[in-house]
């Protein structure tokens, strides 16, 4: 599984990179765009932009008064797309791989499933 790379078009030897894909039984990459790779990948999910997230900024203009915020979303998410680590989330839990303590601890908000995280922040 690939997040927002393009080994195809990025890294050194592509047609290495190109050669190994293709030995794949599945490949799955999570891209905003039909990169190479997209294009070779068996599905393509598409997350949502970052200005249809609730994004935390990478600088604290206010310091020291507080340590963490969130801006809200300029724009409504389209189609299927969703934010990019609530595909993962999905994933893992399909998958089983969040364990039963954590998701049915009072950790997450809503139902008790990570997902609820991670489908609509506001």
């Amino acid at each position: 599984m690939l997040g927002n790379c393009n080994p195809l078009r990025s890294y050194a030897d592509t047609a290495a990179y190109e050669r190994a894909f293709a030995k794949l039984d599945l490949l799955v990459t999570v891209e905003i765009a039909m990169t190479e790779t997209a294009a070779l990948s068996h599905y393509v999910l598409p997350p949502s932009r970052h200005s249809k997230n609730g994004i935390p900024p990478f600088f604290n203009a206010l310091y020291p008064e507080y340590y963490f915020h969130m801006r809200p979303p300029v724009a409504e998410a389209e189609g299927e797309a969703v934010e990019e680590s609530g595909i993962y989330v999905g994933l893992a839990e399909r998958m089983n791989l969040i364990p039963e303590y954590r998701r049915n601890s009072g950790i997450w908000p809503g139902s008790g499933s990570a997902t609820d995280l991670h489908s609509g922040i506001t």
